[in-house]
């Protein structure tokens, strides 16, 4: 069995943004906010074991490679790798205008 090699961290904003999609979605369907909800945290927590595998984010290039994009329907859940780290630094619907990304570099995670 595969250990754990990153630990998993949510930055608020993340956290936030579950909320408002789980919310987005309960309005016209409760079942299929839970699915969709469950499915992005599934998803996430999978990036303990292997989170270079989605591609980098081209929002926020580095020469290190440590911001990542992991897409699941319209969404993107948008994470950095650092050391043992998995931040997840927000989640945003694909309509949303891609330069809101640039600010997550500024995001602290303790």
């Amino acid at each position: 069995m595969s250990k754990k090699t990153f630990q998993l961290f949510w930055s608020r904003d993340a956290e936030e943004n579950l909320k408002n999609i789980y919310d987005h979605i309960k309005e016209d369907s409760p079942k299929n906010a839970e699915k969709v909800v469950a499915e992005i945290v599934t998803l996430s927590k999978a990036l303990n074991f292997s989170p270079f595998r989605y591609q980098e984010c081209i929002e926020l290039t580095t020469k290190t490679k440590i911001y990542r994009k992991l897409t699941y329907r319209p969404y993107k859940i948008i994470y950095r790798v650092k050391a043992k780290r998995v931040e997840i630094l927000s989640i945003f619907h694909s309509s949303q205008n891609p330069k809101k990304i640039a600010r997550l570099k500024r995001v602290k995670i303790k």
